[in-house]
């Protein structure tokens, strides 16, 4: 314990100067620790495998407005997502990726020059070695791989740069590691290609089977034939409409044409069948009389003035009376002849109409048959119009209580045409970047590393070892060590010194 008093110090702990002369003392000994630590340290560096690494990015554009994903998932009605670091890491750990990417290293053209040795693993195995055991049974061979490459791959996610990760392959050779990269990268964007059509199946799986189920409720309800109904009436109503405002038309057309028509048949026939008055009859008779009278009279002058003798006497007062009788029978010949001449006006009218009223008996009978049958025509077309309105109005009100139903069914059709599109035009979401990144060749433990290991194991070493070999030797060498060892002894002087 006194000794310990020695080797370490109250402020520095270890007391350096007393140290140093500990490895002159033993000098031999602490050349065999630095020795020994130096061989530990250079075999270490040595025996540790060369890790050869390269890095690609890559990133996921299905948010942005180039990716076709998108566009079709925006269509259909889906929101876009992104894939998150957990989900990538999912992707390459899994036993489909691994095993994708070991199929395709299989098939690579320089397959027998690769390195599948573990990165820490001590020795060097061949392929034809690693592989043996599978006798060229492609898939032991392939299962092989694929648990070899395991930790091959390491992905990480951008801490700067949103949405894009970094994917570094690691082996113990060059060429294995560009091998691993470039294949990782077409079954990377595969196996999201898959995953992507996959979930794009199962949707029209879904929807195909939804809508199979709503065909059967419309088939039970009779939904289709319903709207096709409703649609075929629609259209009759149409035509029906067109029909009616043609003959609308032509209804009051006729109508205004047989009214016309029934006024000048009315009045022609009022006409021919008018009657002469008795008034006219009783003059017609009278100026008839009167013109026999005057005839008679007229003959009678003539006779007694044509005797060519004097008129005397009697013959003359006769013959006064006669152009008197003449005179008022003239007079009164007169008076009669107006109503004679106003009848013969009109008995001329009424020739003319009678003339007229067989051809304006036969137009109004023409148009009132006409009419009749454009009003017939007009009725039943007003009555099947009515019809058609009322049953289309019931069978509205049956899909109106079913909208939902033919609404959701739509829907679904559509999704489904979408669904389909989108599954014939799928491309990936991933794209990788064009140029690698972060080639180079290092060891686990690097030079600078090791070299600061050794300082501090020969360090410690040195210390460790001289005061442990302090501390079983009973020599002692200096005054220093004396009085520390024995501190009640009193020193009188040294020993003179002979060498």
């Amino acid at each position: 314990m006194k000794k310990l008093n020695i080797v370490f110090d109250e402020i520095t702990i270890i007391s350096f100067p007393f140290l140093g002369k500990l490895l002159k003392r033993y000098y031999i000994l602490s050349l065999a620790v630095v020795f020994s630590v130096l061989t530990f340290f250079y075999y270490f560096y040595t025996a540790q495998n060369t890790i050869h690494s390269l890095g690609k990015g890559f990133k996921n554009v299905h948010e942005e407005g180039s990716s076709p994903t998108s566009a079709l998932s925006a269509a259909i009605g889906e929101k876009p997502t992104f894939l998150s670091e957990q989900e990538v890491l999912a992707i390459v750990n899994g036993v489909d990726f691994r095993y994708k990417l070991a199929s395709v290293l299989y098939e690579h053209p320089e397959f027998h020059k690769l390195n599948f040795n573990g990165i820490e693993a001590k020795g060097h195995k061949l392929i034809g070695d690693f592989i043996g055991h599978c006798s060229n049974d492609k898939k032991c061979i392939v299962l092989t791989l694929s648990q070899a490459i395991n930790g091959f791959v390491i992905v990480t996610q951008d801490k700067n740069v949103e949405n894009h990760f970094s994917t570094v392959v690691r082996t113990r050779d060059e060429l294995t590691t560009s091998v691993i990269l470039e294949s990782m990268e077409k079954v990377l964007i595969d196996v999201r290609l898959a995953m992507i059509r996959y979930n794009i199946d199962q949707q029209i799986a879904m929807t195909t089977s939804l809508i199979k189920g709503k065909n059967k409720e419309i088939k039970d309800l009779n939904l289709l034939s319903t709207r096709a109904n409703v649609n075929k009436l629609r259209e009759e109503l149409k035509s029906i409409d067109r029909e009616i405002a043609v003959y609308s038309h032509n209804y009051y057309s006729q109508l205004e044409q047989l009214k016309n028509a029934k006024s000048i048949y009315d009045e022609t026939k009022q006409t021919v069948n008018r009657k002469i008055s008795s008034t006219v009859l009783k003059a017609r008779k009278r100026s008839e009389q009167l013109a026999e009278t005057i005839a008679s009279l007229e003959g009678d002058i003539q006779s007694l003035e044509g005797t060519g003798r004097a008129v005397r006497g009697t013959n003359k007062a006769v013959l006064a009376s006669l152009k008197k009788k003449l005179k008022d029978s003239r007079k009164e010949y007169k008076e009669y002849a107006k109503y004679d001449k106003s009848q013969g006006h009109f008995d001329n009218f009424q020739d003319g109409k009678n003339k007229s009223y067989n051809m304006s008996e036969f137009d109004y009978k023409v148009l009132q048959k006409s009419f009749k049958e454009t009003k017939k025509t007009f009725e039943n077309l007003t009555k099947k119009k009515e019809g058609l309105v009322k049953e289309l109005t019931s069978l509205g009100q049956i899909l109106e209580e079913n909208k939902s139903t033919l609404g959701y069914m739509e829907v679904l059709q559509s999704k489904l045409v979408q669904l389909k599109l989108a599954q014939s035009t799928i491309v990936s979401d991933i794209v990788f970047d064009k140029f690698n990144f972060g080639k180079r060749a290092y060891k686990k433990v690097n030079l600078t590393r090791t070299i600061l290991f050794f300082f501090a194991v020969t360090f410690f070493g040195l210390i460790l070892v001289c005061a442990i070999r302090y501390l079983f030797d009973d020599k002692i060498y200096d005054v220093r060590e004396l009085q520390e060892n024995f501190k009640d002894l009193k020193i009188i002087g040294n020993t003179p010194d002979f060498n």
